[in-house]
């Protein structure tokens, strides 16, 4: 009885049927039967991310982060989602940017002034913008 698949098992193709379109969207992001739990866990953080950004929560702060491309706004939100945020990117209100909205979690016990700053550099590193936080009321 196996445990655990080996190092050669894991580059074998997984007995799955997949339409053209998730075909191609693995292929674009470089899925490979060795990398399978890795992308399923993405995923899973990243539905867990949606799923507490479509909460209101009144003690929640969310910071807006601005870049020019996708790529940067992916970037940043993949950063922010390694610290437990949960972030949505999506286009900004003028149809030319990136937003990566990240929800702060709470309890906050982060000083908002290290935190702001901590933003505007990685929005800097990115190319990006920091455009502030705001909160529920």
């Amino acid at each position: 009885m196996f445990r655990e698949l080996t190092p050669e098992q894991r580059t074998l193709s997984i007995v799955q049927l997949w339409p053209h379109p998730v075909i191609v969207r693995n292929i674009v992001r470089s899925w490979l039967p060795e990398r399978d739990e890795e992308f399923n866990l993405e995923a899973q953080k990243k539905e867990e991310a949606e799923r507490i950004l479509e909460r209101p929560n009144a003690n929640a702060i969310d910071h807006y982060l601005y870049f020019s491309t996708k790529r940067e706004a992916e970037e940043a939100a993949k950063r922010l989602r390694v610290k437990g945020w949960p972030v949505e990117v999506r286009k900004g209100a003028d149809g030319e940017n990136w937003l990566a909205l990240a929800r702060q979690p709470t309890p906050i016990e982060e000083n908002i002034d290290e935190v702001r700053e901590e933003l505007e550099n990685l929005a800097k590193e990115l190319h990006g913008e920091y455009d502030g936080w705001g909160a529920s009321v």
